[in-house]
């Protein structure tokens, strides 16, 4: 069970119109290409995204990061510059995955490489301060590069902080103009950047080297999970055939024999190359099933399961996959729900970040959203998620980019009038405002004492706002709303207001004391009806009197007052 927000009913989705600008935040970067591809939640609540660019004007690649609330988008002042940080090493970085330290410093990975040369491109791994800084305590540097081998180029997929605070990334090397070989690894490091010697005497762990580009564990783009027991999945698949393969290491380097063959397993499941970093979604369940995702080489989303040992799971989808075909579409990583269900997130076949629900047995959930598809109509120009994540409120965050190179980061909800924002409208002789929150009435600029409901009854003309606040960052004033004619009528004595006269069948009284009776009293002099007046609002029916004119009488004052 994971709220209202994510029901067996049936679902419209749309953007949280709390979060950034109309639902989603534009956020840019360094000059030149960024999108997102990873996140982590910090202690604060925050949510920080990274990923990575080209710049055509230094022909170079960046990481970039941005740390927002996850309530209303609010970027954090204390991240970056205005809350966004963009990074380069030795003239090239590219970003697989960040994972977040508990003393709260970013680490991050990818390929790290003086300039394009792809000879010169290596595995590496860095590590920001909590306030996106580089930590030059991090080999002195704040990044380590680091070949599998004396020769082979390489890439890191993915990154984790392990319980003892080393630091482990999972990759793959691959040939270059010097030799080389193909090969599937890891590399565990300690806190100070150094290789741990602890993790396959070495520091580095690989599979078989691969003798040419048809052996299993060739990859050229992947991901990879860890599970609770410490074991380290690399998934992914290469340029020529586009099969998915996965390799298993033990927590100390070993290869897991009890995984496919010798550690190895070598599927028919197609997976598409081209998705880089983000492009595969790879998580390792509670009972240890595992589950992937990304876009087949014909434009589908798909997402398999395995069972432990690696076989596919063929109580999943069909056969072990869930295949749902989008024309024009793109599919990428996945985040899995509470209720053993997910979410694949990608781009929709009419060119807006998407994310697609299916259940825990790989079913597609038609009611959410469109065909089970929640799309974000944001972003200006080829939008896309390459993923996102479930928050606690039953919201969801997708993330990834759009032309021309800014990142893009949406909020999608399945509750729009509880994310509204505060818009005053009229309803009888009252005002309401929309949205869930915290409300303070305005007159003129002024704070109304005690008008702190969604609902107020107005005794004055002029300007009204409501101002809504959600948390200390996400606080928001409606457009004015300008009353010009509210036709109140005061008592002989102040506290008392008649709203509207000429009256109908309701007679609406505010009463700003202590509850007082009252008497409508005839033209004639007789006493029609009596009544007690309430603190507040008081609707006192008059279906029963003729048209005519009246007294309202009180132990304060009286009033006149016709009834039409």
């Amino acid at each position: 069970m994971i709220g209202t927000a994510l029901s067996a009913n049936a679902q419209s989705v749309s953007l949280s119109q709390r979060f950034g600008v109309n639902g989603s935040l534009s956020i840019p970067g360094a000059a030149g290409g960024n999108d997102a591809n990873s996140h982590v939640f910090t202690a604060d609540g925050h949510m920080i995204v990274a990923g990575d660019g080209y710049d055509f004007g230094c022909n170079c690649y960046h990481v970039t990061m941005a740390k927002f609330d996850t309530v209303c988008g609010a970027l954090d002042p204390g991240f970056g510059t205005a809350g966004i940080m963009s990074h380069i090493h030795e003239g090239r970085t590219s970003c697989g995955g960040i994972a977040l330290q508990p003393d709260g410093k970013i680490v991050g990975c990818g390929t790290i490489a003086p300039g394009n040369d792809g000879s010169a491109q290596v595995a590496g791994v860095y590590r920001f301060n909590a306030d996106g800084t580089v930590d030059s305590t991090f080999n002195g540097t704040g990044y380590v590069r680091q070949r599998f081998d004396p020769v082979s180029s390489g890439d890191f997929f993915q990154v984790f902080v392990n319980a003892d605070s080393t630091i482990t990334c999972a990759g793959a090397s691959s040939s270059n103009s010097n030799g080389g070989v193909y090969a599937v690894g890891a590399m565990r490091f300690n806190y100070d950047g150094t290789l741990d010697t602890t993790f396959s005497a070495d520091g580095i762990a690989t599979s078989p080297p691969a003798g040419s580009i048809t052996d299993a564990t060739v990859m050229s783009f992947g991901t990879a999970a860890m599970d609770a027991s410490g074991r380290l999945i690399v998934a992914g698949s290469n340029y020529y055939d586009q099969f998915l393969r996965m390799v298993r290491f033990m927590p100390n380097g070993d290869l897991d024999t009890t995984f496919g063959s010798g550690g190895i397993v070598t599927t028919g499941v197609g997976c598409y190359y081209g998705g880089g970093a983000g492009g595969y979604g790879l998580t390792v369940l509670p009972d240890g099933r595992i589950l992937f995702s990304s876009q087949v080489p014909v434009a589908a989303f798909m997402m398999a399961r395995f069972l432990e040992d690696g076989t596919l799971d063929t109580s999943f989808g069909t056969g072990g996959m869930s295949t749902v075909p989008v024309a024009n579409g793109q599919a990428y990583d996945h985040a899995v729900l509470p209720d053993g269900g997910s979410l694949q997130f990608g781009r929709s076949d009419d060119g807006y970040g998407t994310c697609l629900r299916r259940d825990a047995d790989g079913q597609v959930v038609a009611t959410y959203g469109t065909n089970g598809f929640g799309t974000a109509y944001a972003g200006d120009s080829g939008p896309f998620f390459r993923g996102g994540a479930l928050l606690p409120s039953g919201r969801v965050v997708g993330y990834g980019g759009y032309w021309p190179g800014l990142m893009l980061v949406a909020m999608l909800t399945t509750e729009p009038e509880v994310d509204a924002l505060p818009v005053i409208s009229q309803s009888g002789t009252d005002l309401v405002t929309t949205g869930t929150g915290d409300f303070q009435w305005f007159l003129d600029g002024s704070p109304i004492s005690g008008a702190t409901d969604t609902l107020y009854t107005p005794i004055a003309n002029g300007d009204y706002t409501v101002v809504l606040t959600v948390s200390p960052d996400c606080i928001f004033t409606s457009p004015v709303y300008t009353l010009l004619n509210v036709g109140v009528e005061e008592f002989t004595v102040t506290g008392l207001y008649l709203i509207t006269n000429p009256v109908n069948d309701v007679l609406r009284i505010v009463n700003d004391g202590a509850t007082t009776p009252c008497a409508i009293v005839d033209a004639g002099g007789r006493t029609v009806m009596q009544e007690q007046l309430f603190t507040g609002a008081n609707n006192v029916d008059l279906s029963s009197l003729r048209p005519g004119l009246y007294l309202l009488r009180t132990a304060v004052g009286a009033v006149r007052f016709v009834k039409e």
